[in-house]
């Protein structure tokens, strides 16, 4: 036997070929067998179309989502429930506005509300005494300087010293002179203060001659000058009539 088989070597072979009756069956037999007249075979039927699982994906997804968004919320409640955040201005509770308030330091000896403060040196407007404008001490413009401040305003207040009430407060002063410095004339009334004026004013009438922290006038002064003299701070200032110019 030789491989492959030759054609023809064995002769045609008999059988069943595709649509080929039994040579000897009946033609009804075949048609039953067959399934019709011979001819080719119906198709076979469509198949139903797969569906599709990305819309229960997509929905599942969101639904994910949702939760998780759900879930961060609760979270940031929680978290900041339990905050008091309380800030100046706003509301807290059942919306009423917190009450702020303040603590007003207390009036010292060194400290008012005119904000002139002890050691300051000031000029009054008139000899009667009222508003105190600050000044350097020294200087031309300045009348006095303030050694203490009481709170409430008492004109006796001051009894070793000049005093002055104003805004509230009761200030007791010295005079800030020095030698050569023109005053108002003097008075035995207390309630007149002697201001410094321009020697070229007509309102100066005396000039000072003499300063000493000695508060014994008559130590310090000669006879018939005339003296300002204070217990504390101890001081004394001397004076006579205004030299002509």
């Amino acid at each position: 036997m030789s491989y492959p088989p030759q054609p023809g070597q064995y002769g045609p072979q008999q059988g069943w070929g595709p649509q080929q009756p039994p040579q000897d069956g009946s033609q009804d037999f075949w048609r039953q067998v067959a399934g019709g007249t011979g001819g080719p075979q119906p198709p076979y039927p469509p198949q139903p179309p797969k569906k599709s699982n990305t819309g229960l994906i997509i929905g599942l997804a969101a639904g994910g989502a949702a939760l998780v968004l759900v879930v961060v919320v609760i979270l940031v409640f929680a978290l900041n429930g339990g905050r008091d955040d309380n800030q100046a201005g706003g509301e807290t509770g059942g919306g009423t506005s917190p009450t702020t308030s303040k603590t007003r330091p207390t009036t010292t000896s060194s400290e008012t509300g005119s904000g002139i403060e002890v050691g300051d040196c000031v000029a009054l407007s008139v000899q009667s005494g009222g508003s105190l404008t600050e000044e350097p001490c020294g200087s031309a413009d300045s009348d006095y300087e303030i050694v203490e401040v009481k709170s409430g305003e008492d004109k006796n207040g001051c009894p070793d010293n000049y005093s002055n009430t104003y805004s509230g407060d009761t200030y007791c002063m010295v005079l800030d002179v020095v030698v050569g410095d023109c005053l108002t004339g003097y008075s035995e009334d207390d309630s007149v203060l002697p201001l410094k004026e321009e020697c070229a004013s007509p309102a100066a009438v005396d000039q000072v001659t003499k300063v000493d922290t000695n508060p014994t006038a008559e130590q310090v002064c000669k006879p018939e000058e005339g003296w300002y003299s204070f217990q504390d701070p101890p001081f004394t200032a001397c004076f006579a009539d205004k030299k002509p110019a």
